[in-house]
């Protein structure tokens, strides 16, 4: 009985050891592509902002740059990530205030997720779902 372990045991380690050779760095003949750099996601190769980037490219927004007035007509998501701006927006399905200190006016909003702090939104429409995880924020 204990031969038959001792015999288990060694083929075991045996198999063990051939799969573990097998996957050594010798080439399999396959040649991988090599990787390249994808373009910036804000920038372009002329420097300027991605389409989404303080203006709606069809489905969404990002609204940036400090201290400075905003404004989209239409967009479904918009993302507020200014400091201290005064911003207008349309209509909306949803939008998420990651910055501070804003003013925002909007026609018509779903949903509102505050995520910064001491932000103003005022809605001319119905009273949106908000989800405030911030300090400080109003929403009338």
């Amino acid at each position: 009985m204990q031969t038959s372990r001792l015999t288990a045991t060694l083929l075991a380690a045996s198999a063990t050891a051939l799969l573990l050779a097998g996957c050594s760095g010798q080439p399999t003949g396959h040649t991988a592509d090599t990787p390249s750099p994808t373009p910036s996601a804000t920038i372009d190769d002329a420097g300027a902002p991605a389409p989404y980037d303080n203006a709606c490219d069809g489905k969404q927004a990002v609204i940036s740059g400090d201290s400075a007035p905003h404004e989209i007509d239409h967009c479904d998501a918009i993302a507020v990530t200014t400091k201290g701006s005064r911003i207008t927006i349309g209509s909306t399905t949803s939008m998420v205030v990651e910055g501070s200190n804003n003013d925002i006016t909007v026609d018509s909003v779903e949903r509102i997720t505050m995520l910064g702090s001491n932000n103003t939104v005022h809605v001319d429409g119905d009273t949106p779902t908000v989800d405030d995880q911030g300090q400080g924020n109003t929403v009338d």
